[in-house]
């Protein structure tokens, strides 16, 4: 019995198209990540397009600030090592703590850190920071939190409140912009 209960038609799938702001190629709604601020909830750009914007404009920030690169690098390594068996102790001479520390440290906060509705970040930004200033500094524990993906969001950048005593110490190598 053809197109009964279970049985799809040749015409019961339907894919609806949408043309991609950056290419102007019609596309399955599939091929657009989701957006929940759009009508339709799918993005202005495919997926392709977004990728591509997205590396375009790292390369040209990380061009502008090598630095920047190295930092974020070697934070996710961190993150990457909280959960590992092994004792990574590799980072302390560069941040000052191992992955094991970062880890305790995180979880102290708040137990639940490596859920996906958190994100761990640092308090102060990281362009905040002047080139120079050491990655001790800028990773240090005092910097680090835990926020949910909407107070991230909320923060857009934005300082947020260190102890007195961090702030004295590192306020040398904050940019005043």
């Amino acid at each position: 019995m053809r197109g009964g209960v279970g049985f799809p038609t040749p015409h019961s799938y339907i894919y609806i198209m949408k043309k991609c702001s950056k290419c102007h190629t019609t596309k399955p709604l599939t091929e657009f990540r989701r957006n929940k601020n759009t009508p339709d909830g799918r993005q202005v750009e495919c997926a392709v397009c977004r990728r591509l914007y997205k590396n375009e404009y790292l390369k040209s920030y990380y061009n502008k600030k090598p630095w920047m690169m190295e930092w974020r690098k070697t934070f996710s390594m961190l993150i990457n090592r909280t959960s590992s068996i092994r004792k990574y102790n590799d980072n302390v001479d560069v941040v000052g703590y191992s992955g094991r520390q970062l880890n305790e440290h995180l979880s102290a906060i708040n137990p639940l850190w490596r859920d996906s509705r958190y994100s761990v970040e640092h308090i102060i930004p990281l362009s905040k920071f002047n080139s120079n200033t050491p990655q001790d500094i800028v990773h240090n524990l005092q910097n680090i939190t835990i926020l949910t993906k909407e107070q991230n969001r909320e923060k857009l950048g934005n300082m947020g409140r260190v102890s007195d005593n961090f702030w004295n110490n590192i306020r040398q190598y904050i940019n005043e912009q």
